[in-house]
């Protein structure tokens, strides 16, 4: 090989290292891209989450009920056996609605989770068809300008 073939291949060399740290730079931009904007959706919705357990939580401490606990509880010190039994049945039937309302959230919560976990599903199958098309074209382009 002569020394300007040599220069030449190393020179090429060089271009063609650049080029494949530019590719490749790409391709590590676009997958921290995606992984931020999954950990920023997954915290969006752990987010929401915490925001409306805060709000149940706050709405059952300013509750009307709340607010005359202490009324309530000097008020069952006076109250007959049967208002007792009435005052059971109640607390029974507001226990009920509790739960109902909490297996109610937590419902609606694995639900709208399910529903972004297949959103980000679809994502990356549209992203792994891009990238399929995108390998299949870079071929093709080879393989006509091999043929010509």
């Amino acid at each position: 090989m002569s020394l300007e073939e040599g220069i030449k291949k190393a020179f090429m060399a060089g271009v063609g290292l650049t080029a494949f740290a530019v590719e490749n730079a790409g391709k590590a931009i676009d997958s921290l891209a995606k992984k931020g904007e999954e950990v920023a959706n997954s915290n969006k919705f752990i987010n929401d989450s915490k925001e409306y357990a805060k709000k149940v939580k706050d709405d059952i401490k300013n509750s009307e009920a709340k607010r005359h606990f202490d009324d309530i509880a000097d008020a069952v010190d006076s109250m007959t056996k049967e208002d007792r039994e009435k005052l059971r049945e109640k607390l029974n039937e507001a226990d009920r609605a509790a739960k109902e309302t909490l297996e109610d959230v937590v419902h609606a919560s694995k639900e709208k989770f399910e529903e972004w976990k297949k959103s980000e599903d679809s994502e990356d199958c549209e992203g792994a068809s891009t990238a399929n098309d995108t390998a299949e074209d870079k071929k093709s382009d080879s393989d006509e300008s091999d043929g010509n």
